[in-house]
């Protein structure tokens, strides 16, 4: 499959920049220019840095197909980040509830470990299970990434 979608293609290069130091991923039919060395870590990281932006993308995807399923999703990435921000109105950081958390452990969560959110929307309908995210750390520094991740949801849930 040949990906056409600029927005992606652009990503793609950021990330081979970033990590391979490459100038274009192109082909430039010199074996100097085209064939580079480089570590297995390097290549580990820069697969976890597409797959991370890749199942970003497709959560906003299917989160704005499961939210309005009478319309159609959006088709690229680019369309993805107008589609998850309707309107004009800036959208905010969600809201965060600890209720199924605390009813399922009896207390607040805190301390370190990975922690699962997903909108409240989801949590609510049962099908939490495509849409939760998962963030390592304490629970605060957890709390902001799911914040970030949800960028524009009203509430998202933190889950026992």
């Amino acid at each position: 499959m040949k990906i056409t979608d600029p927005t992606i293609t652009a990503a793609l290069l950021k990330i081979a920049q970033k990590h391979f130091d490459v100038e274009t991923l192109e082909a430039r039919h010199m074996d100097d220019l085209d064939f580079h060395d480089t570590s297995v870590w390097c290549m580990k990281a820069a697969l976890e840095e597409a797959f991370t932006a890749g199942m970003t993308a497709g959560i906003a995807i299917g989160h704005q197909a499961a939210k309005h399923p009478t319309q159609e999703a959006p088709a690229t990435l680019a369309d993805t980040k107008a589609a998850t921000r309707p309107n004009s109105k800036p959208a905010k950081l969600p809201e965060v509830s600890n209720r199924p958390y605390v009813q399922s452990h009896g207390k607040a969560p805190r301390g370190q470990g990975s922690w699962a959110f997903c909108p409240a929307w989801a949590e609510d309908r049962g099908d939490y299970h495509d849409f939760t995210r998962f963030f390592s750390g304490t629970y605060a520094e957890a709390r902001k990434q799911a914040q970030q991740a949800f960028y524009g949801e009203k509430l998202i849930v933190a889950l026992p």
